[in-house]
């Protein structure tokens, strides 16, 4: 029973992680645009463009292998303490401010064009980002009265 067991908490800890590591990839382009706009938008030198840009990526890509590596490890020890759901919407409600605030962002610079569907993208984002705040804070208010 033990192996069948081990071999869920890889299984459901590798899925978490894949999601994870989606919004991070999702995360990373939407900061590398940022930073391509911005270069763009100030008229950079290219030699310094090309290398902002290629260390930037280069960062941007080793913080996401962290971030992978660290959620995988977090799930599979937070499964074995009953606290998975808990620790996968502290990682998603991280990663989705941070997406939420590249699309303000990326809107406030003019990126993004202010259209309905944007608008409609942004206020998604702050409802999801909501509503994993309320479930945090519900699981956190009752392991607290246990």
């Amino acid at each position: 029973m033990k192996v069948k067991k081990s071999a869920f908490t890889f299984l459901i800890s590798y899925l978490l992680t894949a999601i994870t590591g989606f919004l991070g990839v999702v995360i990373l382009f939407r900061i590398k645009s940022l930073i391509r706009f911005s270069l763009l938008l100030y008229h950079s030198n290219f030699w310094s463009w090309r290398f902002i840009e290629l260390a930037s990526s280069f960062v941007l890509g080793f913080v996401l292998l962290g971030l992978v590596i660290y959620s995988q490890h977090a799930y599979e020890k937070s499964y074995e303490k009953n606290q998975l759901p808990r620790k996968f919407v502290s990682i998603t409600l991280i990663e989705m401010i941070l997406l939420f605030m590249c699309q303000v962002f990326g809107m406030t610079i003019g990126i993004i064009e202010l259209n309905t569907l944007s608008i409609t993208q942004v206020l998604a984002m702050a409802a999801v980002c909501v509503a994993l705040v309320a479930f945090y804070v519900m699981k956190y208010k009752q392991k607290s009265k246990s």
